[in-house]
């Protein structure tokens, strides 16, 4: 299932465009705010070859891999990585959503000159075939693409910091079986 390691792509390049946007930003400091995405929208074109439902189904999957190896929240050697070093890094909600967007193909046709929009249906009955002319005579000029559309970016200045003993402290108090 190649729409796991698509939406791998779309968290890189979804924490790429948030760096860029927090570094054009002049209230954020990377010393003292942390960007959390909450959401991410992609549109994905009738014959870009990736399947709505399985990208979806793949994407909180992606999303727990993409924390578990994650150089932000990995250990680094025996050591935990410390809030200071979180500082100014973009990382997701667990419960990032994702919300696909399917965009139909457009076509040219050679024969008659006129631009037909493909949807699903009409492309299963039709394949890529001209309405008037009845010609397959055409081009396809869009329908292939995939786009990240959309990041839903939360800055959160001056965060609260705590220390490990603190975590681990209150983690017992709240589940009795640590």
């Amino acid at each position: 299932m190649h729409e796991f390691s698509v939406c791998k792509n779309i968290l890189h390049e979804a924490q790429k465009m948030a760096a860029l946007q927090c570094r054009n930003n002049p209230e954020y400091d990377t010393q003292q705010s942390i960007a959390i995405i909450t959401g991410l929208t992609v549109k994905i074109g009738l014959l870009a070859g990736i399947d709505k439902n399985l990208l979806q189904r793949a994407f909180p999957i992606a999303l727990h891999d993409h924390h578990r190896y994650c150089p932000i929240t990995l250990e680094q050697g025996n050591k935990q990585v410390s809030d200071e070093q979180r500082n100014g890094e973009i990382d997701f909600l667990p419960t990032t959503t994702l919300i696909v967007e399917e965009v139909p193909a457009l076509i040219y046709c050679h024969d008659c000159g006129c631009e037909a929009t493909i949807n699903q249906d009409r492309f299963q009955r039709h394949y890529l075939c001209c309405d008037k002319q009845a010609s397959h005579q055409t081009q396809l000029l869009s329908g292939e693409e995939m786009h990240l559309v959309n990041i839903t970016l939360n800055i959160q200045y001056n965060p609260p910091t705590f220390s490990a003993h603190q975590d681990s402290r209150n983690a017992q108090k709240e589940n009795p079986h640590v």
